[in-house]
């Protein structure tokens, strides 16, 4: 399949809006299907009449030079690679369910596991390693996409290295969704978070009565995770007495759950992640190391290097999932290449997260200022160190409620998991309880807002109270006491 040129805007925008054109045509949840019967039924040049209106209704300039891609016999593929490419620049919402659509038909054609993993990239973000693949020589080490979509194809754990905010929980997530696992969520455990006197019991489960307090069975995480991908994040933080257990899980795929003589069999793939440091300083068992695939480990560069190589794609990645986090992945907002110099210049301490931070901030000031494009003066975090959203010596964010604003009530855990990861667990609570809070305080009832304004199911609302109380060590009633 032939690769469209990255850096052809042009060329996106034309696609882009023929595809998005034809798809308000038929309005509704069955628009992509209908794109895709009618480009698989008709060649582009003899299309159906929607698609020749579409065509005429573009300026001149962009209608000769659509014309010339038809002429070039565009397959429907190649359409829909159009069509998602443009739609992942512009932030449009429905990349993801086009995606979604296309994935079995593409990935069966020739090169179609490398097209799909170059997309699941973009969609989380990973612009800049994906176009440093690109431009790369043939004799460069910069390999990624061919490197995930070959992971991707295999059931053997594999170990990802690299410092703290450097994409490896969203490598995992393209490994993991462009797999045949793909049915089923991910789990992502970190391994620095969980307290050390409750990771066996959570992990393995374990049996009623097995221990003070075991009222009734519970599974673990592990079981929970048949048949899919388990991420086992900073892998270098967990205590040697576990990790010697999880040689002989890795291995043989089987564990006792606590208090039981009876082994649990499970079909998982695992991927851990875990620092440099954690290599060097021997935080992790030699064997744990061999059993990952050591020394075969997937490296991932740091954020300067990565800036260095390719800053526009870098920025322009954290741009679109600063844009998610905040609710406003459907806004269409760009960036002056006049911010760059600065970037370049700031010490990211935290790598992909600080910059994250950063840009959050600033598309609140450009919103603030009427503005859909980031300029040098809304990094005032860059220029005024001392007033930064996190507080570089104790390594703690301080969270801003217009964050909080736009994550809803049922998400505030995943949420706050992934601000917390690596920091903190303090900050974890912390997010939580100021989310709670805030719902408390516009007199809204907890179990309404999650259950009928948000959609959780019964299920989902009894698992949320659990993962409340085991992470605040309080109750809903307890947070709403204390406001």
């Amino acid at each position: 399949m032939k690769m469209i040129n990255v850096g052809n805007m042009e060329l996106y925008a034309v696609g882009y809006e023929l595809v998005k054109k034809c798809l308000n045509c038929f309005p509704g949840k069955q628009s992509a299907k209908k794109i895709k019967s009618c480009i698989q039924k008709k060649t582009m040049d003899k299309g159906p009449k929607y698609l020749e209106e579409a065509i005429e209704k573009m300026p001149i300039q962009e209608r000769k030079t659509l014309r010339k891609i038809i002429a070039k016999s565009m397959s429907y593929l190649d359409a829909i690679e159009l069509y998602i490419e443009a739609a992942i620049v512009k932030n449009d919402s429905q990349a993801e369910d086009v995606f979604e659509l296309f994935f079995d038909d593409i990935n069966q054609k020739k090169d179609g596991r490398e097209f799909v993993t170059r997309f699941a990239m973009k969609l989380k973000g990973l612009w800049d390693l994906v176009e440093i693949d690109l431009l790369s020589s043939e004799t460069s080490q910069n390999d990624f996409i061919a490197q995930i979509a070959e992971h991707s194809m295999y059931d053997s754990p594999l170990l990802i290295e690299g410092e703290t905010g450097t994409s490896k929980q969203w490598v995992t997530e393209v490994i993991h969704e462009v797999s045949n696992r793909r049915g089923k969520p991910l789990l992502d455990i970190n391994c620095a978070a969980l307290p050390e006197s409750m990771i066996e019991s959570e992990l393995f489960g374990y049996k009623k009565g097995a221990f003070t307090g075991a009222a009734e069975s519970k599974t673990g995480l592990f079981k929970k995770a048949d048949m899919s991908t388990i991420f086992l994040d900073e892998i270098g933080k967990m205590p040697k007495p576990l990790q010697v257990k999880l040689l002989k899980v890795i291995e043989t795929k089987k564990f006792y759950k606590l208090g039981e003589d009876k082994l649990t069999k499970i079909d998982v793939r695992f991927i851990a992640a875990i620092q440099p440091d954690d290599i060097t300083k021997s935080n992790i068992l030699p064997d744990l190391l061999g059993r990952l695939g050591y020394p075969d480990v997937m490296r991932l560069p740091n954020l300067m290097k990565r800036l260095n190589e390719m800053p526009e794609s870098v920025i322009r990645g954290s741009l679109s999932m600063a844009l998610k986090t905040l609710g406003l992945e459907n806004e269409n907002f760009t960036f002056n290449t006049d911010i760059i110099p600065l970037i370049l210049k700031y010490p990211f301490e935290r790598n992909y997260r600080d910059l994250e931070n950063i840009f959050r901030s600033a598309i609140r000031s450009a919103k603030k200022n009427g503005r859909k494009e980031i300029i040098p003066e809304d990094l005032r975090i860059i220029t005024e160190t001392q007033n930064f959203q996190i507080d570089i010596e104790n390594n703690i964010p301080q969270y801003n409620d217009e964050d909080l604003q736009n994550v809803r009530t049922k998400d505030i855990i995943k949420y706050a998991e992934n601000e917390a990861k690596e920091i903190t667990n303090t900050i974890l609570t912390t997010i939580i309880e100021r989310k709670l809070k805030k719902v408390f305080k516009t007199g809204k009832d907890i179990k309404t807002v999650l259950m009928t304004d948000e959609g959780l199911s019964k299920g989902g609302y009894q698992v949320f109270l659990r993962n409340v109380k085991r992470i605040t060590g309080k109750k809903l009633q307890e947070i709403k006491k204390s406001i």
